[in-house]
């Protein structure tokens, strides 16, 4: 009799959860598109109305499910306590992937070429789930009508709108959030008006008091967590909305070149209309994803974002992804160093700002921030930030990423142990399209190198490494580091002196400290199971330096560690005279620790260079003068690729008429650009491997161009037109004055400044004798 009462009692419930959604999604249908007039901090009466019947609908779900769970519990003969926290285990925790309104129409997610079925919640998958829930019944709508009430902009409280969005910029009382207006309607469980908000906040603080600290000790209470959500539901009021709300989603049509100039590289609209919380790409091989850690014997560690002027929504979301994805028992702390930003989100209220920052981090867990008065750019900010840390390691990372799943536990595991003390580890950089936000594969690979203008640039990996590796997924050792993502030990990094503090604003700071690791005794690896994902900024800039800034932290760098080939850098550089500062702290420190030369560099770290030896690997450098008619090649200033170049006369004051040749790509390129290599005839083009090749021999004078390393049948040698500035390709003869030219050989700085003197005083004499 009590089976057959519990099974009709089941299905009475069934039924009437069915015929309540059926109801309420078609009145959710009646109602018209949001107001776009409305503002993002106020409701309107439909807005209520929506939010009203979502949390009732969300309740009567879970209680539904709760009567029918129960009832079969109590025939087990189990206390109501334990029924009641079974129950609670029960109930998935909602997964935050963002509203429908906030990912776009379907249009919209046409036009941007989505094909990312792992992470975009499209249309199909909707009505996937639509169709799951109405074979599986009560259980399955309770979770998705509690998920999408969780995660809706429609939510009241919260800091609301984005920069640029209405509402962004204006000042925020008290903590930072709106308060949300009494719920009205009608109530079918017995609450109406304040009896239903006293309700929900007697639901609200039985929810708390089942959730525990986590084993970090920090004693933040974490709600909700599960996989992607390590560290649990952040970001909320303690009514359980989010403290932040994205913007609604910009238009089909925009002017993105705009966009883009506007939102310092990023279209920022977009990245305002996105949720903070969102599933990421995971770009892991399957070897990283079989891999296993023993978390407790791993060091914990301190993150530190530094960031000037960066926009909320790009900031949080990194912040969100690192405590989304690190388990509590490795983080320690997240450090926001503010590089004296002057927007006012960033800005604190007593300096005319509206503290928006600082008021949505005090619904983070672990997440503080510091703020340097006046700007005084990355390696002051990211020193501070590593000052601020009390961890055992700490990670850099930018202010515009989204980590993968698993990724601090690579790092740290390569900074365990005495070994690991002296690494320098790095995770390999994705990227996220800065117009549409969508996760991208192959930003950056694991060996990074430097161009001879001393810019980080991404190299095969050298095959002494392979050769090493017992695994696809072992480390892979690595010459340079890109500009702001790696761990170390932090009383390793202040054995090396930190960063150098004359450093200027931004730049060059990754080579200085890569060379630095690598001559003074530690190792600097990349970690192929550790992946970031970062935004490149694409057509804008969100910051400016002064414009000596860069030059000097360049010509800092060679002359304190690159030793003779410093000369070649100062070269292509185009040999600045600009003041360096003081160099004797830094040559001090590098003879205290004992640092190794230059070539001891290219000889054990980067041995696949194509330099690793003066003047043997670039013996030509400075005019290539045709003999016939005494001109020169010209890059007529335009040393990009895709920039055409000319022959005119000799001035002798190098600039545009200063070339070199690399011995082992055969590449003739402009001094001031190794990225930009000589196509025939008169043409400036990317670098490639086993492309634009050339040979030259100093013999007959003659420019070999070679077809992929081969020559031409019948060879073709570069040749002057003498009926136009410009030159053309020959079949090579020696005794057509046209093909001959002179290539000066290669000579540093101080054999250029010791020929400049010989010439003047020779004029000097000259000029005595005619008088």
């Amino acid at each position: 009799m009590t089976s057959r009462f519990g099974r009709i009692l089941q299905c009475v419930l069934v039924i009437a959860g069915c015929t309540w959604l059926v109801l309420h999604v078609s009145f959710l249908h009646q109602l018209e598109e949001p107001d776009s007039a409305a503002t993002l901090t106020g409701m309107s009466e439909r807005d209520s109305m929506m939010r009203g019947l979502q949390g009732r609908l969300a309740r009567r779900a879970k209680m539904a499910a709760g009567w029918v769970t129960g009832h079969q519990k109590m025939k087990s003969g189990k206390g109501v306590q334990q029924q009641e926290q079974e129950l609670h285990e029960e109930i998935p925790a909602p997964q935050v992937e963002g509203p429908k309104e906030l990912r776009g129409d379907e249009d919209q997610q046409q036009q941007d070429g989505d094909t990312d079925d792992d992470n975009d919640n499209d249309d199909d998958n909707d009505s996937a789930n639509d169709d799951q829930d109405d074979d599986n019944g009560d259980k399955e709508v309770n979770v998705e009508e509690e998920t999408e009430y969780w995660q809706s902009a429609d939510s009241v409280g919260g800091i609301a709108g984005a920069p640029g969005q209405r509402g962004y910029d204006a000042a925020v009382a008290g903590a930072g959030v709106v308060p949300a207006p009494p719920l009205e309607g009608d109530n079918d469980d017995g609450r109406h008006g304040e009896g239903e908000a006293q309700h929900e906040q007697q639901d609200d603080q039985q929810q708390q008091e089942q959730q525990q600290p986590d084993g970090g000790g920090d004693g933040w209470v974490y709600r909700d967590v599960g996989p992607g959500m390590l560290h649990g539901a952040v970001g909320l009021l303690p009514n359980g909305t989010p403290a932040w709300q994205p913007a609604p989603s910009p238009p089909q049509k925009v002017d993105m070149a705009r966009e883009l100039r506007e939102g310092g590289g990023f279209f920022l609209r977009k990245s305002d209309s996105l949720p903070l919380h969102r599933d990421v790409k995971d770009l892991r091989q399957d070897l990283c994803l079989a891999k296993t850690y023993d978390i407790p014997t791993l060091p914990r560690t301190c993150v530190v974002f530094v960031f000037y002027n960066e926009p909320f929504s790009t900031l949080m979301r990194s912040v969100h992804s690192v405590l989304d994805r690190t388990p509590p028992e490795l983080l320690q702390e997240i450090v926001l160093v503010d590089d004296g930003s002057d927007k006012e989100w960033i800005k604190p209220r007593e300096m005319g700002g509206n503290g928006m920052i600082a008021d949505y981090i005090t619904h983070l867990p672990k997440t503080r921030m510091v703020r340097l008065e006046q700007r005084k750019g990355i390696v002051a900010a990211r020193l501070r930030g590593v000052e601020e840390c009390e961890a055992e390691t700490f990670v850099i990372l930018d202010s515009h990423i989204e980590v993968e799943p698993q990724w601090l536990e690579p790092l740290m595991e390569r900074l365990q142990g005495p070994e690991g003390r002296k690494r320098f580890v790095m995770p390999q950089i994705d990227s996220i399209d800065p117009e549409t936000f969508k996760f991208l594969g192959g930003g950056i690979g694991c060996t990074l190198g430097f161009l001879w203008k001393l810019m980080e640039h991404a190299y095969p990996d050298q095959k002494k490494d392979l050769a090493k590796r017992k695994s696809a997924i072992d480390p892979m050792p690595s010459p340079a580091m890109a500009g702001g993502l790696f761990a170390a030990n932090r009383e390793y990094f202040w054995k090396l002196g930190g960063y150098d503090r004359q450093f200027m604003y931004w730049g060059t700071e990754n080579l200085e400290l890569s060379f630095r690791i690598w001559q003074c005794g530690g190792s600097l690896e990349c970690s192929p199971c550790s992946r970031v994902f970062h935004i490149f900024r694409k057509g804008g800039s969100g910051y400016s330096s002064p414009p000596n800034a860069l030059t000097i932290n360049k010509m800092r760098t060679a002359a304190i560690w690159m030793d003779e080939f410093g000369d070649l850098a100062r070269a292509v550089l185009g040999r600045p005279t600009t003041d360096l500062g003081s160099l004797d702290e830094m040559r001090a420190l590098r003879e205290r620790l004992q640092c190794k030369s230059f070539k001891w560099f290219f000889d054990n770290v980067w041995p696949e260079s194509y330099i690793t030896e003066l003047p043997r690997d670039v013996p030509f450098m400075g005019e290539i003068k045709n003999r016939a008619s005494n001109r020169c090649v010209d890059s007529m200033g335009r040393n990009s690729p895709g920039q055409k170049i000319g022959i005119v006369e000799c001035h002798g004051m190098r600039g545009p008429q200063e070339f070199m040749y690399f011995r082992v790509p055969k590449h003739i390129m402009p001094v001031r650009n190794d990225e930009a290599c000589l196509k025939p005839p008169n043409e400036l083009v990317w670098c490639h491997e086993h492309q634009n090749m050339w040979e030259y021999s100093e013999e007959d004078g003659l420019l070999h161009y070679l077809d992929r390393g081969r020559p031409h049948d019948p060879p073709q040698c570069l040749a002057e037109r003498l009926d136009a500035r410009a030159m053309e390709l020959k079949e090579c003869d020696a005794h057509d004055p046209t093909q001959v030219w002179s290539f000066e050989r290669y000579k540093t700085e101080e054999e250029i400044k010791a020929e400049r003197v010989a010439k003047n005083q020779v004029g000097h004499k000259l000029r005595k004798t005619i008088k």
